[in-house]
């Protein structure tokens, strides 16, 4: 399109100059010229037609714009609350160790207690069953 704009001025400034110089009659550059302007409605409209592509392109690149930024910021938001969810994780752990903490000293003073309790409680057991163990030997002999 420009080149035909461009080939258009050419066309006229060498005309121009030919007349100056003496070269060619005013008939034979009006021809040009006429020519020349003949194809102008052509290109205006071409122009014209490259100017709305230019323009449903553009509306078209501002939708595009619009909608990514939306997409943005709902990815923003949600990068925030990926954020948020990571401090609260760090609290839990940071909850859950002390927890641990406190549990296993508990655990080491409660051991000692539970391991008592365990060895008396088979102890038991254990003398429960010779009991029964005597018992029924004493009926088998009686019987």
């Amino acid at each position: 399109m420009a080149s035909h704009l461009e080939a258009h001025r050419d066309h006229l400034a060498t005309a121009l100059r030919d007349h100056e110089a003496g070269r060619h009659s005013m008939r034979n550059i009006y021809k040009k010229m006429n020519r020349n302007t003949e194809e102008l409605p052509c290109i205006i409209a071409e122009l014209e037609n490259n100017v709305s592509t230019i323009e449903r392109s553009h509306e078209q690149l501002q939708r595009v714009k619009a909608t990514s930024q939306e997409h943005f910021s709902y990815h923003r938001g949600i990068l925030d609350d990926f954020d948020e969810l990571g401090e609260i994780m760090a609290d839990m752990l940071l909850h859950q160790e002390k927890i641990e903490v406190s549990h296993i000293s508990f655990s080491v003073r409660l051991s000692p207690h539970c391991c008592g309790h365990r060895q008396t409680a088979y102890q038991f057991s254990y003398n429960e069953l010779l009991i029964e163990l005597a018992r029924l030997r004493k009926y088998r002999e009686a019987a």
